[in-house]
Formats: C-alpha cells, sequence, structure tokens
C-alpha cells in the first residue's frame, strides 16, 4: 500500500544576496548573544553567509564604491562629451559659413575671371587693329613719301649758302650760273626754279633747292660736282663759287630729300659707322650702302630694315 509523501516544510522564498547576507549576519549575532560563548577582538572574518557566497564585506564594499567611481566617471566623461558635441556642432556651423562664404567668393572669382577673359578679348582684338591700323599708316607714309620723291626728283640741294640782306630771284640765278661756269657746265636754259629753304632762322645760311627741267640734267650737275672736289681736294666747293666775296663758307650739293628720307640717310650713315660698312650714298631719291667695293649694293627703305641688319650676326 501506498504511503503519500510527507508534508514537507513550506520553501523559503528565494532571497537576493543582500538578504542572505543580512540573514547570516543577524544568525552570528545571535550565536554570539549565547552567554556560554566568547571570541576575542580579531581582524574581520568572513560570515558564514559570505563563506557560503565566497565574498567578504570589505570586497563588496570595495565593488561599491568602485561602482560609484565608475558612475561618477562616466558622468563626467558624459558631460565632457556633451561639451565637444557642443564645440563640434559650433565647429560645423562655423565651417559651413565659411563654406557659404567661399562658395560666395568663388562665384565672383569666376565673374572676375569672365570679365579678365572679355577684357584680354577685348585687348587682343584691340592689339590686332592697331597693328593692322600701324601697317596701314605705314604703308600710307610710303606712299606719300613715294609722291614726295616724284615731286623733287630733279632738285638739287645747296647747303650752307650765306644769306644776303636784300636778295631776288635774279640774284639766285646769278648765284647759279656763277657756280655752273666753275663746273663747266651750262644749266640757264634747264633751270626750271630756284628757291630759298631756311631751317634755323638764327642761322646765317641756309640752303638753295634747283629745280631742272629733267632728272637728266639734275644728273649731269651732280656729276660736275663730285668731278670738281675730286680735283680740288684741298680747294672744294664754297660760296666763293656762288659769287659771294664777304663771306666763305663750304657747301654742299646733294639731291634734295624728302623729311623722312633725310633721316633715313642719317640714320643709315650712323649704321654705316657703327658696323664698319664703306659706302653710304643717295642715288635718285634712294638711299644705297655697300660693305665694301666687291660687295652687292643694298637699298635702305626703311628704320625697320635697319633694325633688322643690326641683328643680324657680323659675318
Amino acid at each position: 500500500m501506498l504511503r503519500s509523501p510527507p508534508i514537507a516544510k513550506a520553501m523559503n522564498q528565494s532571497r537576493s544576496e543582500t538578504d542572505l547576507i543580512k540573514l547570516c549576519e543577524d544568525e552570528q549575532s545571535h550565536d554570539l548573544s549565547s552567554p556560554h560563548i566568547t571570541q576575542r577582538a580579531k581582524k574581520r572574518a568572513f560570515s558564514p553567509c559570505a563563506k557560503k557566497l565566497g565574498k567578504s564585506v570589505e570586497e563588496i564594499d570595495y565593488r561599491t564604491e568602485l561602482r560609484d567611481m565608475m558612475n561618477q566617471f562616466i558622468a563626467s566623461q558624459n558631460a565632457r562629451l556633451e561639451t565637444l558635441e557642443a564645440h563640434i556642432l559650433e565647429l560645423k556651423q562655423h565651417c559651413t559659413k565659411i563654406e557659404t562664404s567661399n562658395n560666395g567668393m568663388a562665384s565672383s572669382l569666376n565673374g572676375l575671371s569672365d570679365q579678365i577673359t572679355s577684357l584680354e578679348s577685348k585687348i587682343t582684338g584691340l592689339d590686332r587693329q592697331r597693328a593692322e591700323m600701324c601697317s596701314h599708316l605705314s604703308a600710307l607714309d610710303e606712299k606719300i613719301d613715294t609722291l614726295e620723291r616724284n615731286m623733287i626728283k630733279t632738285c638739287v640741294e645747296i647747303r650752307n649758302v650765306p644769306l644776303r640782306q636784300t636778295e631776288t630771284k635774279q640774284d639766285l640765278y646769278g648765284s647759279v650760273a656763277v657756280l655752273s661756269n666753275c663746273l663747266g657746265i651750262d644749266t640757264k636754259s634747264d633751270i626750271r626754279d630756284i628757291s630759298r629753304y631756311r631751317i634755323d632762322k638764327k642761322s646765317n645760311s641756309s640752303a638753295l633747292i634747283l629745280e631742272f627741267s629733267n632728272t637728266l640734267i639734275k644728273s649731269k650737275f651732280l656729276d660736275s660736282v663730285k668731278s670738281y672736289n675730286k680735283k680740288n681736294p684741298n680747294q672744294k666747293l664754297d660760296s666763293t663759287n656762288l659769287g659771294f666775296t664777304t663771306k666763305v663758307n663750304p657747301i654742299f650739293v646733294a639731291e634734295q630729300l624728302t623729311a623722312q628720307s633725310r633721316k633715313l640717310f642719317y640714320l643709315a650713315r650712323n649704321f654705316t659707322r657703327d658696323h664698319k660698312y664703306d659706302y653710304c650714298w643717295i642715288s635718285n631719291g634712294r638711299i644705297l650702302m655697300k660693305k665694301s667695293r666687291e660687295s652687292p649694293y643694298i637699298v635702305i627703305r626703311s628704320e625697320a630694315q635697319l633694325r633688322q641688319m643690326s641683328e643680324l650676326p657680323v659675318a
């Protein structure tokens, strides 16, 4: 016959670690209150319950203190993180403002770049127009100089002729007639006109411009002047050969030049001296140069040509 199990005592409810520690401490204090048991004071021993749990009160206090320290550390770190987050947010806002400002500056710079590009295009166009105008002006100057040369192609210039207080056309024709006799030629019927050409009003001398009827007579007259000066190297033509007796001036006879040709001839003579050319002369209004007697002659037409010749290496 089966027997029913005995009625067990009511099982105690599970208790927490703290309740177990308190229960053990109460039992221990009850045991110590017995009159027959004495205990001398020693260092804290493990309570029976602590022995069961394997922990001491000091260790539990240490863990509590460590937990509090960790909580404080975490709280301080959280506060620092919040401060850092605030600073980072402020920096982000500042960076956003800087980025916005930079974008505005970039837009302004792009606008300036476009304006500069437009200005460069305009300047390039103006430079091209200027070059075209300079080329056109040079062509016009050359045409004008050609027309002027054609107008004076039969003219001869006698420089450094003394001035008279009272002078007429007849006096000028008479002076040229005296010079023609000295040269051994007759030009009375071939002279179209004679005039004075005074550059410096303070000077006591000026130039005579002789206009012949054709270029053959002009060339014949100039050849006679060269021949006379070669035959009389110590007594070249002077004002006495024109009939002047009061003052003796050396006179110089050459083709009449335009203002542009006169300047170019001056530069050509300087170039001849500086670069050791042997010859520089004028023939029918053209400026010619030769390096030596055997070398071919060079026609000088512009200042730019002289500059290019200056840049050439010396042979």
